[in-house]
């Protein structure tokens, strides 16, 4: 799996809801070569926040697709802490759909050059 890395293509954020996920860079360089946007490539994690008001505690859930044996998983464990600081930030600073996919949409996780 050696350079290959996590890339942010799905921001959903609403007054109930905040989604962030990834796909892999291989699958985002297939997508974008062929001039799409990188959205379109298989979401392999996701997290979601459902915000259920001030009284209610926010719901963290983690959603997969990748397969049970497939080699990315790993890659898929691995972004689940991120992808939540990502949410939370998202959260925490009310920022919009919009606001959130310029900030983090295409955001290289755990890649050689990331920080």
């Amino acid at each position: 799996m050696e350079n290959i890395y996590a890339i942010v293509n799905w921001i959903f954020v609403d007054d109930k809801e905040i989604t962030v996920g990834v796909t892999d860079s291989e699958r985002w360089g297939w997508d974008t070569e062929d001039g799409y946007s990188g959205a379109d490539a298989r979401t392999m994690v996701w997290v979601t926040l459902t915000l259920n008001g001030p009284r209610i505690a926010t719901k963290e859930e983690v959603g997969f697709h990748c397969g049970r044996t497939e080699i990315l998983r790993e890659l898929a464990y691995a972004s689940i802490p991120k992808l939540f600081e990502i949410a939370w930030e998202i959260e925490v600073e009310k920022m919009t759909d919009k606001e959130s996919k310029d900030k983090f949409f295409g955001m290289q996780l755990n890649a050689p050059n990331a920080g």
